[in-house]
């Protein structure tokens, strides 16, 4: 952003994270931190382009991410979450907690985003379609705890998850959303449910995937008729009824 001479910027960025380093930059640098140290007179005349020493450990850093691969929406950590990344970040279909809130690139004031109050917490299920597309990308890869921010451009997929009485933006706008992960609860693996409970996992998931179906988003509707195929794609674990139940839905969700 500027705040650093080019040339130190180089070299930090060279670096790894726990990493001392000397980076040395000539003295004649045109940037406020250099002319604002106070450098004595060269001891050897000849020498014609004096060096400045700045002793750098870099003791942690922030990635950016390029949220949708396309380079129109970045991602920037600006509060770290606890754990390990990946493995405790919600996954699909995880029941999550978050805080959000918008403001155009540039303002001082921020306004909620999908609730009421900036500061409410909204409970929602990833991978249903309820959030917008970047929101619900970018909450799979916070860790709890965690407070992001997203610079990406207003479009129809925002426009339709924000409440009427929100403050609108024009599309093609310029944004940047707080988003911060409070709490997450992971459904139960498949392979720990008992048959039953395996049935009515199923059964939720296929009704899922055809509110997602009617509403075309055909991509995520697909993936809950797999998930509820996984359900009951082992035939001998059921009995009775629930061997017809689990044909049937078998059946229902392969169609």
């Amino acid at each position: 952003d500027g705040s650093l001479p080019k040339e130190l910027e180089a070299g930090i960025c060279a670096m790894r994270k726990g990493e001392e380093s000397i980076i040395f930059c000539p003295a004649q640098i045109q940037h406020p931190m250099v002319q604002a140290l106070d450098l004595p007179g060269s001891t050897l005349p000849e020498i014609q382009t004096p060096f400045v020493e700045f002793h750098v450990r870099l003791v942690d850093f922030l990635q950016a991410r390029d949220l949708m691969g396309d380079g129109k929406t970045i991602k920037r950590i600006v509060c770290k979450g606890t754990g390990e990344f990946p493995i405790d970040c919600p996954m699909e279909d995880t029941s999550v907690s978050i805080r959000t809130r918008i403001r155009k690139v540039g303002a001082s004031t921020w306004s909620p985003l999908l609730t009421e109050n900036e500061t409410e917490a909204l409970e929602v299920s990833t991978g249903m379609g309820l959030l917008p597309t970047v929101l619900d990308t970018a909450v799979r890869l916070m860790l709890l705890h965690e407070k992001s921010v997203l610079k990406t451009t207003f479009g129809d997929d925002l426009a339709s998850h924000i409440p009427s009485k929100s403050l609108e933006y024009p599309r093609g706008e310029k944004v940047e959303i707080e988003i911060e992960l409070t709490a997450f609860k992971e459904a139960v693996p498949v392979e720990a449910l008992s048959p039953e409970a395996k049935l009515q996992r199923a059964s939720a998931l296929k009704e899922i995937g055809n509110t997602l179906y009617k509403q075309d988003q055909i991509s995520l509707a697909k993936g809950k008729y797999d998930k509820a195929l996984r359900c009951v794609s082992k035939s001998y674990e059921f009995t009775g009824d629930d061997s017809d139940a689990a044909f049937n839905l078998k059946i229902s969700c392969m169609l």
